[in-house]
C-alpha cells in the first residue's frame, strides 16, 4: 500500500508557499502594521491626556476642599510639601498625621495614583509663582522625586509638568 501524498508532492514538487507568495504576505502585513501602529500610539497619548486632565481637575477640587477645611489656606503654606497635606490626615491647622483620629479629622484628599502625572510619573510639587507659564522639564526633581506639578502655594494653583499639546491643541501645561 502506498503512503498518501498530495498530487503536487508525487510530481516531485514540495507542498507549501513559494517565495513570491511569502514576500506578498510579508508586504501586506507590513503595510497593515504601518497603518495600525500609529493609531494605537495616538490612543495611548489620548488616554494619557484624559488621565492628566482628570488628575488636574481632581487635584484642584481637593485643594479647594482642603482650603475650605483649613481656614482658607491651601496645602503647603506651612513649609511642608503640598502632596503630604493631600495624602495624609490633617487638622484645621494643617498638621499632618498618618492616622485619622479626633485630632486629625481631615483627609486624605487624594491617593498617590491621583497625584501622578501620567506623562512623567511624577508626584512632587515644584513651587512656581505662575504655574501655567512654567517651563516643563520632565527631568526636574524635588527632594529626589520627579516633579509632576508646578504649584503656587499662595494661591493653590497647579499646572502639570509636561510638554506638548493635547489633541485639541491646548498646551498641556495650561490645563
Amino acid at each position: 500500500m502506498r503512503p498518501m501524498t498530495s498530487r503536487r508532492a508525487r510530481n516531485g514538487r514540495r507542498a507549501g508557499f513559494t517565495m513570491i507568495e511569502m514576500m506578498t504576505i510579508i508586504v501586506i502585513l507590513g503595510a497593515l502594521a504601518s497603518v495600525v501602529v500609529p493609531v494605537f500610539q495616538d490612543s495611548s497619548e489620548d488616554a494619557k491626556d484624559a488621565t492628566l486632565m482628570y488628575n488636574v481637575k481632581h487635584i484642584r477640587l481637593q485643594i479647594e476642599r482642603y482650603r475650605a477645611e483649613h481656614k482658607g489656606n491651601p496645602p503647603g503654606t506651612d513649609g511642608w510639601h503640598p502632596f503630604l497635606h493631600l495624602l495624609f490626615y490633617t487638622n484645621a491647622n494643617g498638621e499632618i498625621s498618618l492616622s485619622q483620629n479626633s485630632r486629625y479629622p481631615y483627609g486624605p484628599y487624594v491617593t498617590v495614583q491621583g497625584l501622578t502625572n501620567p506623562f512623567n510619573e511624577g508626584i512632587a510639587f515644584l513651587p512656581s509663582n505662575d504655574p501655567a507659564s512654567a517651563s516643563p522639564n520632565e527631568e526636574l526633581e524635588a527632594d529626589g522625586a520627579i516633579v509632576g506639578w508646578f504649584y503656587d502655594a499662595a494661591t493653590g494653583r497647579i499646572a502639570p509638568n509636561v510638554e506638548g499639546t493635547t489633541s485639541n491643541g491646548t498646551p498641556r501645561v495650561q490645563l
